[in-house]
């Protein structure tokens, strides 16, 4: 099929340079990075034009329509009815015997016989897998898979296991710290990123980043930056030259950055919070969806959409449309050690329950 320069009727689509009839022939493209080169029996080209009456495209590859054929796997072309043959992630493999499945990885394995936990075989079936090796969920509890004995307030921290609920230790970022290194710090343990922060230091925080520096007189925060009060200001987040038009002596002194939900102390943790995701920001207020007050172990659903007054909208950091926050009238949290939402509405429940 030579290269299209006018699309005419009925030649009306694309595929690559070529123009094909849709009715007659179809564009065979491949799923991840094309590649062209030619194999015994098949076009591995991406992409190409090829008849589907009598050809089949199996991840940019055609092959001879066969009508005992009539599944992919990756490139391969194979039969759902074939014996002996396990399609697993996309590689086919031969040889099977009846009864095997695709573990998670991809692997074949007979359940009936074993678990398997990412490539480890076990020969006890039916269980339940952390990292290479079985757990029993009802005694132990698995954290980036490493097992430890379950009992009551325990979550994870990283790899290890630690107690909610104890005063001398504090998790940063999948990272725990015990008594033994704070005896120094004193008063309430502040996270910065994956380190504890000492009393002297201040924590910078964005969406992006957390990152400690030395406090100094006449500087503040931006987000993640430590800024010079005398040379820059700054509004939601973004830093601007105080010789810029407009930069007045206000707006001079804003600090503005994201707090996080695992500094706070218990009694500020169990406070009236509300959270939700970020409808709509404008000058004067955000419009949040979604919004569930938390109060401690109580949670209320408020009327959708809730708007937030912002007097100064500066001193708010920088909210990125459909993320989810932690918010009072104040202050904008967000949790850097959990991955979602769920893990910290746990959290909180957990900690503040008696």
């Amino acid at each position: 099929m030579t290269p299209c320069v006018y699309l005419t009727e009925p030649n009306t689509h694309l595929c690559r340079s070529s123009c094909y009839n849709p009715k007659e022939h179809h564009c065979c493209e491949r799923n991840q990075k094309p590649h062209w080169f030619y194999t015994s029996g098949q076009i591995k080209a991406t992409p190409t034009v090829y008849n589907p009456h009598i050809q089949v495209c199996c991840d940019g590859c055609i092959s001879a329509w066969k009508p005992w054929m009539d599944q992919c796997c990756g490139e391969t072309l194979y039969g759902s009815g074939q014996r002996g043959v396990l399609c697993c992630n996309n590689t086919l493999y031969e040889d099977r015997v009846d009864g095997q499945e695709c573990s998670e990885m991809g692997i074949p394995y007979n359940p009936a016989k074993g678990t398997i936990c990412c490539s480890q075989f076990h020969g006890s079936p039916g269980q339940h897998c952390c990292g290479t090796e079985i757990y029993r969920p009802d005694v132990e509890i698995c954290c980036n898979g490493h097992r430890h004995p379950k009992s009551e307030n325990i979550h994870c921290c990283g790899v290890k296991a630690y107690n909610i609920k104890d005063p001398q230790m504090k998790c940063c970022a999948g990272t725990l710290y015990t008594l033994t290194s704070l005896h120094k710090h004193g008063g309430d343990l502040q996270c910065c990123g994956s380190t504890l922060q000492e009393p002297q230091d201040i924590c910078c925080s964005s969406e992006e980043e957390e990152v400690i520096y030395s406090a100094k007189t006449g500087f503040r925060c931006c987000g993640h930056l430590y800024y010079n009060t005398t040379l820059w200001s700054c509004c939601a987040g973004r830093l601007r030259s105080i010789h810029e038009p407009g930069q007045g002596q206000r707006k001079m002194i804003n600090e503005s950055r994201v707090l996080s939900v695992n500094n706070l102390n218990k009694t500020d943790l169990c406070q009236k919070m509300h959270i939700g995701t970020v409808e709509s920001v404008s000058q004067q207020s955000v419009v949040f969806g979604n919004v569930l007050t938390v109060h401690g172990m109580e949670v209320e659903a408020l009327p959708f959409p809730y708007v937030l007054e912002t007097d100064d909208r500066c001193s708010f950091p920088k909210l990125i449309l459909g993320k989810t926050y932690f918010f009072n009238k104040v202050n904008v949290f967000t949790d850097f050690n959990h991955d979602s939402v769920l893990q910290s509405l746990h959290f909180i429940i957990s900690k503040c329950s008696p």
